[in-house]
């Protein structure tokens, strides 16, 4: 399992696990709140200024470098 950070659709860089290799993410929130909708991320390899691989997944537009760099200091995913 490798970790990911999630952009997009409300999201700003939470981690969560995905399998070796995936490069999609299909989300499905909890179904008990009819508010919440799948969402569907396209997963990327990013190289940090800190010289390590992340995985990182998107909805919509790619997020910008400096949102990545500073979730990367927020939430501490493992690299790659």
């Amino acid at each position: 399992m490798h970790n990911v950070m999630l952009f997009g659709e409300g999201w700003n860089g939470e981690v969560r696990d995905v399998e070796e290799g995936a490069r999609n993410l299909l989300y499905i929130p909890n179904p008990q709140d009819p508010r919440l909708r799948e969402v569907a991320f396209t997963i990327v390899d990013y190289i940090s200024d800190n010289g390590n691989m992340y995985l990182v997944g998107f909805h919509g537009q790619e997020p910008l470098m400096p949102d990545v760099e500073e979730a990367i200091l927020r939430n501490n995913p493992r690299p790659v």
